[in-house]
């Protein structure tokens, strides 16, 4: 993932220890779950991003941090010649790593929208998990979500499952294109609702996109199609108020 450096805080530089407190096995996906206790650093929020570094030489690889607890918990895919994401699978509780905490602060919970329409696939749902941790007040919030397979939704489901208990998510709306024989993307489940998304945003809604940069485009497209369809939807007004929010790769 390639980010300006312009970004973010310039804060925060040195690499810190940060202590594994869990990793989950890996899932069909070869996706997990890891938590981190930082030992010192403790002022950051879900949205942020972590640079871990696997050695003393290469490059840092960033990871959207979602905050439980107060503890850093990442989704990783382990990628077969992935240096990092191999190194985070290999990794063990009471570990150590070497990581830095850069701050994202266009990637933050709107804590004053009156909703909120939540979109990922794959690991991007990661700092929507902290997210909904973080909602508090409990804004409305609809969660929509894409994965491969029901397997790929288990290691978040404990997450979410928490999240609809305390009413910190409102709905969520889980497409997969490869359990069934229609392939569904989580952009089709965003298109199904396009009604209710529609009013949302006329309404005042925030939407956050988080995932693989196509994933977002596709989204991006729809917003445009309704955009000509709808003239009180503006997508040059949406971005200029700050009613899109997205942290793509």
């Amino acid at each position: 993932m390639e980010l300006k450096v312009d970004q973010f805080s310039k804060s925060n530089i040195e690499k810190q220890k940060f202590k594994v407190t869990h990793r989950s096995p890996l899932n069909k996906d070869e996706t997990f779950i890891i938590s981190l206790q930082p030992t010192s650093h403790n002022d950051y929020q879900s949205g942020d991003l972590l640079e871990v570094y696997a050695s003393e030489t290469a490059k840092a690889r960033q990871y959207s941090i979602a905050r439980i607890q107060n503890k850093i918990v990442l989704s990783v895919r382990k990628h077969d010649h992935g240096l990092c994401s191999t190194y985070l699978a290999n990794c063990h509780k009471n570990d150590d790593i070497m990581a830095t905490i850069k701050t994202n602060t266009s990637f933050h919970f709107p804590k004053d929208a009156p909703k909120i329409i939540m979109v990922a696939n794959g690991t991007g749902i990661a700092p929507f998990l902290g997210m909904l941790d973080e909602n508090k007040t409990n804004i409305p919030v609809d969660l929509y979500w894409g994965g491969k397979n029901i397997e790929s939704l288990s290691i978040y489901g404990e997450y979410l499952e928490d999240a609809h208990k305390k009413q910190q998510v409102s709905n969520y709306h889980i497409s997969y294109s490869r359990e069934n024989e229609v392939v569904e993307y989580v952009q089709h489940k965003v298109a199904e609702h396009k009604e209710q998304i529609t009013t949302d945003l006329i309404q005042g809604a925030v939407i956050m996109i988080c995932g693989s940069l196509s994933m977002q485009n596709e989204v991006l497209d729809l917003l445009e199609l309704w955009n000509k369809e709808n003239p009180e939807i503006q997508l040059e007004q949406l971005y200029k108020n700050q009613k899109i929010l997205t942290d793509c790769y």
